[in-house]
């Protein structure tokens, strides 16, 4: 039976509900542990995961919290499938399942996931990737796929479990994106000047943890550990498993807080919205979202140098399964564009080049800039839809990131709500979430007043917020 209430009751049924899935388990234990001592017994437990569970070595099982969850370090075949066996078995929150992932990005061009964290209502378990085969793998993530899966700010999960599961997934709950929407509940005296001052409000799991559970602290001792080094130790284990130990508790408040807010459909549009499969970019057009590239601006030849260098040293650094970075820095790119080189000695006077570069990729630039000078310019996105003045432009994308913030925080959001990381891309006329769905149709009349100048933003002191005002 699925448990679900609203307000102060819901965490007494839930507690109640992983008390009782405690309790069985423990049942399930003791007759494994005296089917088992008994020669003479004709029946066995009949759960998998107990029968499991007496075949391992007492030190691949962390001491247990102090509600009762168990906590695991997966790295047998027999573990893979206590936790499997285990998911399937939860019977207090049958749908729901946390999920966190530990993986390794730099130095590579594609990030490598290392472990799997897995949180239900009575295990934790730390989940070894690198003992495992990607069809072992494969088989979890779709015993995971079965429910709905709970993460925070999950988008590289979600991309590292897609790819592992080869289909996308059909139920996720980010807790991050609920927070986005419900802010002002969790966090108490919010920074309101600090926030329109443009500081972000993005927020992190410990700090979400401790804004919601104050009395708990969570250890993030291990935030830069090295996740390809083996073998994994206690503390790494401790720190992986602890990040999803109140996922689901998480979700359940703030799914309430949601629906008592009236804005659930929201949050599912968001939610669709991070499931659909993001386009990818052709080669050709990552320029574009370069750095710096009012620098070249006026410059044609330049552009269609910078096109191709950009595009090459992505294909490059995909098939070294390399970081970009590590191929040749931006700013060499943008040196070498600007500068248009015709010999090696001239690539080696530009700051940040390095010999292996030289010595591998010298004749390949030097053909690239030849061969981009030759070809048509690419136009640049305008700089802006208003007045084509870069300073009077500032001052309206100021204004209209300041009044952002301020309305998120009248709606009791965070900022990073409405101050999505398209907000450029929404201020030159290009797509952006903000011009699409829910918020379209909360923001489009105010923003379009704001930037063609027909109305006025006042500051309200006694509310810390901007507000509209008609001319």
């Amino acid at each position: 039976m699925l448990l679900r209430a609203r307000g102060a009751v819901a965490p007494q049924l839930r507690a109640i509900a992983r008390g009782r899935a405690l309790s069985r388990v423990s049942q399930q234990h003791q007759q494994a542990t005296s089917t088992s001592s008994d020669p003479g017994s004709e029946s066995m437990s009949t759960s998998p995961t107990f029968a499991l569970r007496q075949k391992l070595m007492p030190s691949r099982f962390l001491a247990p919290l102090e509600d009762g969850r168990q906590r695991l370090y997966a790295s047998s075949p027999e573990h893979l499938q206590i936790v499997m066996v285990g998911t399937d078995e939860v019977a207090a929150a049958p749908d729901v399942v946390a999920v966190d992932t530990e993986f390794v990005h730099f130095p590579m061009y594609r990030p490598k996931l290392e472990v799997l964290q897995i949180g239900t209502e009575t295990t934790l378990a730390a989940v070894d990737c690198a003992a495992y085969t990607k069809a072992q793998l494969k088989e979890l993530t779709r015993v995971l796929a079965q429910k709905e899966i709970i993460l925070h700010s999950g988008q590289t999960d979600l991309d590292l479990l897609t790819e592992v599961n080869e289909a996308p997934l059909e139920r996720v709950f980010d807790t991050q994106l609920a927070y986005l929407i419900n802010a002002t509940l969790f966090i108490r005296n919010p920074q309101v000047a600090a926030n329109l001052l443009g500081i972000r409000n993005t927020i992190g799991l410990a700090d979400l943890v401790t804004h919601m559970f104050p009395e708990v602290k969570m250890d993030k001792g291990q935030a830069l550990s090295d996740w390809r080094v083996r073998p994994l130790n206690d503390e790494q284990l401790l720190y992986a498993i602890s990040d999803v130990e109140h996922l689901i508790e998480m979700r359940h408040r703030l799914q309430d807080a949601l629906s008592a807010r009236g804005v659930e459909a929201w949050f599912q549009e968001d939610m669709r919205t991070l499931l659909t499969p993001r386009p990818t970019p052709a080669d050709e057009d990552l320029w574009l979202d370069f750095r710096r590239l009012n620098k070249v601006r006026e410059l044609p030849t330049a552009r269609a140098i910078l096109r191709a260098l950009v595009a090459w040293r992505e294909q490059t650094a995909r098939a070294r399964n390399v970081a970009t970075p590590i191929v040749v820095r931006d700013d060499v790119l943008l040196s070498i564009a600007i500068a248009q080189p015709s010999t090696t000695e001239q690539i080696m006077t530009f700051q940040g080049v390095k010999m292996p570069f030289i010595k591998h990729n010298a004749s390949d630039i030097l053909n690239l800039v030849q061969r981009a000078a030759e070809e048509e310019a690419p136009e640049l996105p305008p700089r802006a839809i208003f007045t084509n003045e870069p300073v009077k432009d500032d001052v309206i994308v100021a204004l209209t990131r300041a009044f952002l913030a301020s309305k998120a925080l009248q709606m009791g959001m965070s900022p990073d709500a409405l101050l999505t990381n398209d907000f450029s891309r929404f201020m030159v006329g290009l797509p952006s979430v903000l011009d699409q769905g829910w918020r379209r149709e909360l923001l489009h009349a105010e923003l379009e007043q704001i930037q063609r100048g027909a109305c006025n933003l006042t500051w309200d002191a006694s509310a810390a917020l901007l507000v509209i005002q008609q001319q």
